[in-house]
């Protein structure tokens, strides 16, 4: 019982192009890892940004000090 892998793709030719389409998945992979686990820390598990609350804050007290002038 073998892989079902076709034998063309592993001929001296093809080789290049096989290296080039396991480094680029391989970086790809690697930052979409990168891209979920910081997604992961900077918000909370319903989606919100943890730094929403300070955010909002501070906007509130721009549109204060606005209509004070």
């Amino acid at each position: 019982m073998g892989l079902a892998i076709p034998t063309w793709m592993f001929d001296d030719e093809w080789r290049p192009m096989l290296f080039a389409m396991i480094g680029c998945s391989s970086i790809a992979i690697a930052l979409y890892l990168y891209s979920l686990s910081n997604s992961i820390m900077n918000n909370c598990s319903n989606g919100i940004s943890i730094s929403s609350k300070l955010e909002m804050a501070q906007m509130i007290k721009v549109i204060l000090a606005e209509n004070d002038k």
